[in-house]
């Protein structure tokens, strides 16, 4: 054998060693994403998402993280929560909207078996489970925006007067107390 031949097989056996054997690649499971309503507007809906093997069996014990589509500080999916997967393979979040709609993704980031799987799915609330907030009538304290800034001002005032006044009786005792040690000398 060559020179050549031996470097080119020494580096296809690297290779190989490098990228394991053929197939070892984990496969991919599927994801799908799916609302339950609660039987109560009161009550959080919960966001489910189902994993399941290529051909349709259900992973448990599966961690599933779920995000939402947010429009707060730019465009991106912010964090909503995780959730094991069941027995059945289903991994449910409670959730409150505050929209009537969302665009939800869902994340498996994979194990020793499963390779990763992700889903993205706008999700419809019924509009009685909807919560709104309102704003709070900024009148109703009205009179105490002008008159609070005024009021803290005098007690920080009077807090600083009792400060100085102490440092300077402190310091007044300490100077009769020394001259009282020097006249008994």
């Amino acid at each position: 054998m060559t020179r050549w031949r031996q470097s080119l097989a020494v580096l296809a056996v690297a290779l190989f060693a490098l990228a394991g054997p053929a197939g070892a690649q984990e496969p991919t499971p599927r994801v799908s994403i799916s609302l339950e309503p609660s039987s109560r507007p009161e009550l959080a809906d919960l966001l489910t998402a189902r994993l399941t093997t290529p051909d349709g069996g259900p992973i448990s014990e599966a961690r599933i993280e779920f995000w939402i589509r947010s429009d707060l500080f730019g465009e991106r999916y912010a964090f909503v929560g995780e959730s094991p997967t069941d027995s059945t393979g289903v991994a449910r979040l409670p959730f409150v909207p505050h929209l009537s709609r969302y665009d939800v993704r869902v994340t498996f980031d994979g194990d020793e078996v499963w390779g990763p799987a992700e889903a993205t799915a706008p999700i419809e609330f019924p509009t009685d489970h909807v919560v709104t907030y309102t704003a709070t009538d900024p009148s109703q304290l009205g009179s105490l925006r002008f008159v609070m800034p005024r009021i803290m001002g005098i007690v920080v005032g009077l807090v600083w007067v009792g400060l100085f006044g102490l440092a300077f009786f402190t310091l007044r005792s300490f100077k009769r107390s020394g001259s009282e040690q020097v006249s008994h000398d």
